[in-house]
């Protein structure tokens, strides 16, 4: 196996007439060298020949941790690169170290470009670039299973291809279920298309490979179950503060809102008979996304009427999930409870109550016809239990 040392390194033999020499990188590996230049200069006496560093010009040196700070990130470059032929116990020549060096320039290494990525995206000055806190720390999460994977040795984008992503998912899936593995190839696709548009080198191969997310089961509340919660609403004694978490909740269950658009949810958007806005999940569209008009009936006037601001005032996503959770085991509903919960209730009920299809994906905003038959194929399934509970009636009644 190779054995190689990553140092820096300066010429004796080559001082300026202003006592400076060139710095370099020095890679030493069977008897052979290369040196690859810094572009930066230092005054030999002020360069600690044993311990291999710059030292201080002055008693305050305002550039030297700068300085330092280039010569150890050019120095793990190269020891990453390096590292990663010792752990897959591939035979090496410096060149290869070298023509693997030049695709990490310009931030073009995964785990780097990701990092600093996720943390400029959060203030990023175009919307469509822009992502919450929240998303950041989902992000997060998808890039530290890829440290995982990679044993924190970081790769070229450019080696990121289908295979790769490949690969990657069978490794995930020997800790976690298909909806995780969804969410984190998801997530490293999304930023390797981020890449991309910033001009960096993609392998466009990467779009090959899909991971296909399960239909997730449509969890949908029933007339009784809304019924216990219209009750306990009323109940503003017993329902305490989280009055306001039941009203977003029972206001998607009668508009069929997102969490996203319900947080969002302003008086503004009211018009005549209901509310107009453009969907939160629509603003990255290409095409100048359209309003969506939901009417309003008189139960979800009520739910708006007397607001003590513009909104209805709820947290984030994690927090109104914690307090429908309460609401549920105070409800005595055995049913977890979240946001999404509302939407398909919203869409389960039209489905049950006969509203043509084409209707309910219009007042959902769905595109696909296929994502709102989730609801038919429920409504379907309610009606056949129906009817069962009709022939158990039967034959009871016959015995």
């Amino acid at each position: 196996m190779n054995s190689c040392t990553v140092q820096l390194w300066w010429n004796k033999q080559r001082i300026k007439k202003s006592g400076n020499v060139s710095l370099y990188i020095q890679l030493v590996s069977k008897r052979q060298s290369v040196q690859i230049p810094l572009k930066i200069e230092w005054p030999l006496d002020k360069i600690d020949p044993k311990k291999k560093e710059i030292t201080k010009r002055m008693a305050d040196d305002p550039d030297l941790l700068s300085f330092q700070s280039i010569i150890e990130r050019e120095k793990a470059k190269y020891w990453n690169i390096i590292r990663r032929f010792l752990i897959n116990n591939t035979d090496f020549k410096l060149t290869d170290v070298i023509r693997e060096a030049r695709l990490y320039q310009g931030g073009t290494m995964l785990i780097e470009f990701m990092e600093n990525a996720i943390r400029s995206r959060q203030k990023a000055p175009k919307m469509k670039d822009r992502i919450k806190a929240s998303t950041a720390e989902v992000h997060r999460a998808s890039l530290n299973w890829v440290k995982k994977y990679l044993n924190d040795i970081d790769v070229p984008i450019q080696q990121v291809d289908g295979d790769w992503l490949e690969q990657f998912a069978d490794y995930l899936r020997d800790s976690m279920g298909e909806p995780g593995v969804w969410v984190k190839i998801k997530d490293v696709k999304a930023y390797l298309g981020y890449a991309f548009s910033k001009r960096v080198q993609v392998n466009l191969d990467y779009k090959r490979y899909k991971v296909t997310l399960p239909e997730p089961d449509t969890i949908a509340l029933d007339e009784s179950q809304v019924a216990t919660l219209l009750e306990l609403y009323d109940n503003v004694e017993r329902i305490g503060a989280l009055r306001p978490y039941l009203r977003g909740f029972l206001f998607a269950c009668l508009t069929g809102l997102r969490i996203s658009d319900l947080q969002r949810w302003h008086k503004s958007w009211l018009r005549d008979g209901g509310f107009e806005f453009v969907p939160h999940k629509r603003r990255l569209s290409k095409i100048q996304p359209k309003p969506l008009f939901i009417p309003l009936i008189p139960m979800a006037q009520k739910f708006i009427r007397n607001l003590p601001d513009e909104k209805l005032g709820l947290p984030s996503d994690q927090e109104f999930n914690r307090g429908l959770k309460a609401i549920a085991a105070m409800a005595g509903i055995n049913v977890k409870l979240t946001s999404h919960v509302a939407r398909h209730t919203f869409g389960t009920s039209l489905a049950i109550k006969g509203v043509p299809i084409a209707v309910i994906a219009k007042l959902m905003g769905h595109k696909n016809l296929e994502t709102t038959m989730r609801y038919i194929n429920v409504a379907e399934q309610t009606k056949f239990k129906a009817m069962m509970q009709l022939q158990n009636y039967f034959e009871t009644a016959e015995k």
